[in-house]
């Protein structure tokens, strides 16, 4: 299987946990049927192997594609620092353009006028590292 397939694969593993894990208590989806609920949950999960498939494409294009692939010092930093800078981006977006609400229960900081929640733009700085380091651990040609 293409390294890029296994990439994705783990991105949607990752991202699908974590949407499941962190939507009920910080996301308002009062009165949602359960079958709404999943096709939104699906739907940000591909939205996310999307984004971690971006910011792999931009670290590789900082640093090159082996120190990303090896995750060597600058192929981590150039994976977290552009997960980062997507993360806040795009969270801010979304807030700015009421894509969705939080529950007073998830932690926020306030960017450019909006409140944006720390446990997407965790989710988004850390995920395609670690979908990384697993495409690395199951990369059986090296």
């Amino acid at each position: 299987m293409e390294r890029r397939t296994r990439f994705a694969l783990w991105s949607a593993a990752l991202h699908g946990a974590w949407e499941y894990a962190q939507c009920p208590p910080y996301y308002d989806m009062t009165g949602l049927p359960k079958p709404e609920h999943d096709a939104l949950m699906l739907a940000a999960t591909a939205g996310d192997v999307a984004i971690n498939l971006g910011v792999a494409a931009v670290a590789e294009q900082l640093v090159g594609r082996e120190p990303v692939r090896r995750l060597t010092p600058s192929g981590t930093a150039a994976l977290l620092g552009v997960g980062f800078a997507a993360a806040v981006g795009l969270e801010w977006a979304a807030q700015r353009l009421n894509l969705w609400s939080y529950t007073d229960r998830m932690p926020t900081v306030r960017v450019a006028g909006h409140d944006v929640g720390l446990l997407p733009i965790a989710q988004v700085t850390v995920l395609p590292t670690l979908a990384a380091w697993a495409t690395r651990r199951t990369d059986l040609s090296t």
